[in-house]
């Protein structure tokens, strides 16, 4: 058995010798739904899942890249 195929990735076909245990691809399609509906709507990302930029390194980054 292939993992892809007992975790049911694949939603366009299953071979006969494969038994789905769980349907991955579901469950995948529906979380980058909802992901796609919160960052659209502005409910993703918030101040707690994002890191600040220390202060004084934004000019750094742009000379660095300045090169």
């Amino acid at each position: 058995m292939i993992c892809s195929d007992v975790l049911g990735v694949f939603q366009a076909f299953t071979p006969k010798f494969v038994k789905k245990y769980e349907s991955i691809a579901d469950r995948t399609i529906k979380a980058f739904t909802e992901y796609a509906k919160d960052v659209r709507s502005g409910e993703f990302p918030k101040p707690e899942h994002t890191y600040k930029m220390v202060e004084g390194e934004l000019p750094k980054l742009e000379q660095m890249l300045k090169g």
